[in-house]
């Protein structure tokens, strides 16, 4: 098949595909059943190394606190940010000033060790490209994924974009290129490389844990962004969360008027 995937590293969930004579997405046996597409972006550790996937979910009621979830949300920042400073009361897991670093990065903790976002980041991406290598293998390739086109948040700074990059590289990726997901969107929507029809197209992509949205022109096998905008701290985890939280307080109110 090759030595390049394409992965969409989610904050939820990643899947990765290849691009042959048609579109071939990855499914692995110990993804989320029945379709097995998506690995969850979910870390923790086991035997002392980091595990991803539906075993970081089993333990995620057990022990949240020694679970990461949503780390995209936390790659390029800083600890001072006043954007994660805000949202520290939501998150289960620890999260502190990088003891190698400045007030401008920042650390996540798990059984007392503490990780870059870039570390579990990579993670991930090396779990779902052991997924992909596998799902070759089962065809007869035994070809090693070197590359990859990882999508990012339109609206991802400088920063976020090198700490995306910086976990390609300690996933062993030595050829990488960053789509925004819009255009990738874009792209999957209607690509033509051959057509003369000039179309002007609106995208949005509200996920597990982000929303972003672009106005994109596409004219042949070129892709004008005209504008973006998002939120990388609203998604359905988000909207889950508020509604735990809306139900619990009308169990509460229901319980104190009962006594």
């Amino acid at each position: 098949m090759g030595n390049i995937v394409g992965i969409d590293l989610g904050t939820s969930n990643s899947v990765a595909a290849f691009k042959l004579a048609d579109l071939e997405v990855v499914t692995a046996g110990d993804n989320t059943p029945p379709d097995r597409k998506l690995t969850r972006s979910i870390v923790t550790v086991q035997s002392e190394r980091l595990v991803v996937g539906e075993v970081a979910y089993r333990q995620l009621n057990a022990a949240p606190e020694q679970t990461i979830v949503s780390i995209k949300r936390l790659m390029g920042r800083g600890f001072s940010d006043s954007v994660v400073q805000n949202q520290l009361a939501d998150l289960s897991y620890k999260v502190t000033e990088s003891s190698e670093g400045t007030a401008n990065s920042l650390a996540v903790w798990l059984y007392g060790k503490e990780y870059e976002p870039e570390d579990i980041s990579a993670a991930i991406l090396r779990q779902v490209i052991a997924n992909a290598e596998a799902y070759q293998a089962q065809t007869g390739q035994n070809s090693r994924i070197t590359g990859a086109v990882i999508t990012i948040p339109a609206y991802f700074n400088d920063k976020q974009r090198h700490a995306t990059l910086t976990a390609a590289k300690r996933a062993k990726l030595t050829t990488v290129e960053l789509l925004p997901e819009p255009t990738a969107a874009a792209i999957s929507y209607g690509f033509k490389p051959d057509a003369d029809d000039v179309q002007t197209i609106l995208v949005y992509d509200f996920g597990g844990g982000t929303f972003d949205a672009s106005l994109i022109t596409t004219a042949g096998n070129q892709f004008i962004e005209l504008g973006k905008a998002g939120d990388l701290w609203l998604g359905g985890d988000d909207v889950d969360s508020r509604l735990v939280n809306l139900i619990k307080q009308k169990v509460a109110e229901a319980a104190s008027l009962r006594s």
